[in-house]
């Protein structure tokens, strides 16, 4: 059975790598994508079409890719390091392009490297709001505020929160990844997980054992993204 998983997440792995086109070094390709094949075998795509596994971890795809975890996860904690790095860069006019430290482009994106841009704080103001449109606290916000849709009918937002988690808890509980995911749990429900340990304050928890996984609070619709930061735009342009 763990032969066959692992044959699976590899065969997976390989046809993402080799169909997916980004615009990125083939480094930065690699180490992201283990991230989509939880997702894939959950839901039952690609290879997994017909076998889900509904309680597929980022750390069991890295296991079965025999990948090293501590090296992807350095990896991509480094080009959020690159991203904040290169906007103190761009703000104090020590550059004009969005590159690292070492003078290459953010995330490997080539056309980045030769990109002058102009960057003040208004700029950026659109940036951090749309960091902020996905997140549970801006959301709860925001269907205070808005009461109802454009058709008039009453706002119900869907929103949860990415939370650490024992992946051992996780296996000896009834509950999944996905049931985490897409069932409604309040509040009461989420300190119940931090009491018996399910979400971890990582004390005494081998980093290997710890899993980031979305926990929904409530159910209701997402949002377009492009519509989302179409309206950031139009609602944070400035005067030139």
């Amino acid at each position: 059975m763990v032969r066959n998983i692992r044959d699976l997440c590899r065969k997976e792995f390989d046809n993402l790598f080799d169909s997916t086109r980004l615009c990125i070094y083939d480094e930065t390709k690699f180490n992201l994508l283990p991230q989509s094949i939880p997702g894939r075998a959950m839901s039952g795509q690609g290879v997994f079409l017909g076998n889900p596994i509904p309680d597929m971890t980022i750390q069991n795809a890295v296991d079965f890719l025999g990948f090293d975890s501590e090296e992807i996860k350095n990896y991509r904690q480094s080009l959020i390091d690159s991203f904040k790095d290169c906007i103190d860069n761009l703000l104090d006019g020590k550059t004009k392009y969005f590159v690292d430290n070492q003078n290459r482009p953010l995330f490997g994106i080539d056309f980045f490297g030769g990109l002058p841009l102009e960057v003040n704080k208004k700029m950026l103001k659109g940036a951090v709001i749309a960091g902020r449109m996905d997140t549970a606290e801006w959301r709860k916000k925001t269907i205070k505020y808005y009461l109802h849709w454009m058709n008039r009918k009453s706002m119900q937002m869907g929103y949860g929160k990415e939370y650490p988690i024992n992946s051992g808890k996780l296996s000896d509980s009834k509950l999944t990844q996905k049931s985490l995911a897409q069932e409604r749990h309040s509040p009461e429900v989420i300190e119940h997980y931090k009491k018996i340990g399910l979400i971890s304050n990582s004390n005494g928890v081998d980093r290997k054992n710890l899993e980031l996984v979305f926990i929904r609070h409530e159910k209701g619709y997402g949002i377009s993204d492009d519509a989302a930061l179409i309206a950031i735009g139009k609602n944070t342009e400035f005067q030139r």
